[in-house]
Protein backbone atom coordinates (compact mmCIF):
# COMPACT_ATOMS: atom_id res chain seq x y z
CA UNK A 1 0.00 0.00 0.00
CA UNK A 2 1.13 3.43 -0.96
CA UNK A 3 2.62 4.91 2.07
CA UNK A 4 0.77 8.35 1.41
CA UNK A 5 -3.34 8.26 1.11
CA UNK A 6 -5.59 11.30 0.21
CA UNK A 7 -7.68 11.48 3.40
CA UNK A 8 -5.72 9.24 5.52
CA UNK A 9 -2.94 9.35 8.32
CA UNK A 10 -0.47 6.92 8.70
CA UNK A 11 -1.06 5.06 11.92
CA UNK A 12 2.20 5.56 14.35
CA UNK A 13 0.73 3.81 17.54
CA UNK A 14 3.96 1.04 18.75
CA UNK A 15 6.36 -0.66 16.74
CA UNK A 16 4.21 -3.77 16.93
CA UNK A 17 1.21 -1.96 15.05
CA UNK A 18 4.41 -1.29 12.64
CA UNK A 19 4.63 -4.44 11.43
CA UNK A 20 1.11 -4.93 10.89
CA UNK A 21 1.47 -2.21 8.55
CA UNK A 22 1.13 0.30 6.59
CA UNK A 23 -1.98 0.76 8.70
CA UNK A 24 -4.11 4.16 7.86
CA UNK A 25 -6.38 5.73 9.98
CA UNK A 26 -8.95 8.86 8.88
CA UNK A 27 -8.22 12.02 10.94
CA UNK A 28 -9.45 11.91 14.38
CA UNK A 29 -12.69 11.28 16.06
CA UNK A 30 -13.00 9.06 13.66
CA UNK A 31 -12.53 5.07 14.00
CA UNK A 32 -11.64 3.99 10.91
CA UNK A 33 -8.48 2.00 9.29
CA UNK A 34 -7.17 0.77 6.37
CA UNK A 35 -4.27 -1.63 5.03
CA UNK A 36 -4.33 -3.97 2.72
CA UNK A 37 -3.33 -8.20 3.26
CA UNK A 38 0.01 -8.59 2.34
CA UNK A 39 2.27 -11.51 2.16
CA UNK A 40 3.86 -11.62 5.39
CA UNK A 41 0.27 -11.60 7.02
CA UNK A 42 -1.10 -14.32 5.02
CA UNK A 43 -1.55 -18.51 5.69
CA UNK A 44 -0.75 -20.95 3.52
CA UNK A 45 -3.59 -20.79 1.56
CA UNK A 46 -3.33 -17.20 0.65
CA UNK A 47 -5.93 -15.95 2.78
CA UNK A 48 -5.74 -13.23 5.69
CA UNK A 49 -3.79 -15.46 9.15
CA UNK A 50 -6.29 -15.39 12.00
CA UNK A 51 -3.55 -14.15 13.98
CA UNK A 52 -2.77 -10.91 11.66
CA UNK A 53 -6.58 -10.50 12.16
CA UNK A 54 -6.46 -10.75 15.95
CA UNK A 55 -3.56 -8.14 16.09
CA UNK A 56 -5.35 -5.96 13.58
CA UNK A 57 -8.62 -5.75 15.77
CA UNK A 58 -6.89 -5.06 19.26
CA UNK A 59 -4.31 -2.61 17.73
CA UNK A 60 -7.24 -0.34 16.07
CA UNK A 61 -9.98 -1.00 18.63
CA UNK A 62 -7.52 0.28 21.32
CA UNK A 63 -6.44 3.35 18.93
CA UNK A 64 -10.15 3.61 17.91
CA UNK A 65 -11.29 3.82 21.13
CA UNK A 66 -8.19 6.55 22.20
CA UNK A 67 -9.69 8.82 19.38
CA UNK A 68 -13.54 8.17 20.06
CA UNK A 69 -13.23 8.80 23.70
CA UNK A 70 -10.69 11.71 23.67
CA UNK A 71 -9.29 12.10 26.79
CA UNK A 72 -6.11 10.79 26.84
CA UNK A 73 -7.21 7.50 28.96
CA UNK A 74 -4.50 4.30 29.00
CA UNK A 75 -6.62 0.81 27.87
CA UNK A 76 -5.61 -2.25 28.41
CA UNK A 77 -6.98 -5.18 26.33
CA UNK A 78 -8.83 -7.22 29.12
CA UNK A 79 -10.77 -9.96 27.02
CA UNK A 80 -11.51 -10.32 23.07
CA UNK A 81 -13.76 -12.57 21.74
CA UNK A 82 -13.49 -12.80 18.01
CA UNK A 83 -15.69 -14.50 14.86
CA UNK A 84 -14.49 -15.15 11.51
CA UNK A 85 -17.56 -14.62 9.25
CA UNK A 86 -15.43 -14.69 5.86
CA UNK A 87 -12.18 -14.77 4.52
CA UNK A 88 -9.94 -11.80 3.12
CA UNK A 89 -7.07 -12.99 0.17
CA UNK A 90 -3.65 -11.80 -0.19
CA UNK A 91 -3.55 -8.06 -1.80
CA UNK A 92 -7.45 -7.47 -0.48
CA UNK A 93 -7.64 -3.76 1.21
CA UNK A 94 -9.12 -3.96 4.85
CA UNK A 95 -11.50 -1.27 6.28
CA UNK A 96 -11.47 -1.43 10.17
CA UNK A 97 -13.80 0.24 11.84
CA UNK A 98 -14.14 0.55 15.51
CA UNK A 99 -17.01 1.69 17.98
CA UNK A 100 -17.29 2.86 21.59
CA UNK A 101 -20.06 0.83 22.82
CA UNK A 102 -19.92 1.86 26.49
CA UNK A 103 -17.65 3.79 28.76
CA UNK A 104 -17.27 3.81 32.04
CA UNK A 105 -14.26 5.15 34.82
CA UNK A 106 -13.00 1.94 34.97
CA UNK A 107 -13.77 -0.40 31.72
CA UNK A 108 -14.42 0.52 27.75
CA UNK A 109 -16.88 -2.23 26.07
CA UNK A 110 -15.90 -1.44 22.32
CA UNK A 111 -16.65 -3.87 19.40
CA UNK A 112 -14.83 -3.65 15.58
CA UNK A 113 -15.55 -4.97 12.40
CA UNK A 114 -12.85 -5.94 9.69
CA UNK A 115 -14.58 -5.78 5.69
CA UNK A 116 -13.42 -6.00 2.58
CA UNK A 117 -15.82 -4.32 -0.33
CA UNK A 118 -18.19 -3.67 2.19
CA UNK A 119 -18.48 -7.19 3.65
CA UNK A 120 -18.05 -8.20 6.91
CA UNK A 121 -15.42 -11.11 7.54
CA UNK A 122 -14.03 -10.24 10.89
CA UNK A 123 -16.07 -9.10 13.97
CA UNK A 124 -15.34 -8.31 17.99
CA UNK A 125 -16.03 -7.56 20.98
CA UNK A 126 -13.37 -6.45 23.20
CA UNK A 127 -13.00 -5.17 26.71
CA UNK A 128 -10.24 -2.49 28.28
CA UNK A 129 -9.44 -2.05 31.35
CA UNK A 130 -9.14 1.71 31.65
CA UNK A 131 -7.07 4.21 33.63
CA UNK A 132 -6.53 7.91 33.83
CA UNK A 133 -2.97 9.11 32.57
CA UNK A 134 -2.10 11.41 35.87
CA UNK A 135 -3.00 8.36 37.61
CA UNK A 136 -1.31 5.92 36.12
CA UNK A 137 1.97 8.49 36.51
CA UNK A 138 1.45 8.61 40.25
CA UNK A 139 1.82 4.87 40.38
Amino acid sequence: MDESIEGWELLTASPFAHLMGPIHVRPAPEAIFRTVVGPRCANTMGRMHGGYASALIDICTGQGVKRIVGDGRLLVTVSTHIDFLGSAALGDTLEIVAAADRVTRSVVFASCVISVRGEPVVRAAVVFSSRDKAAVAEV
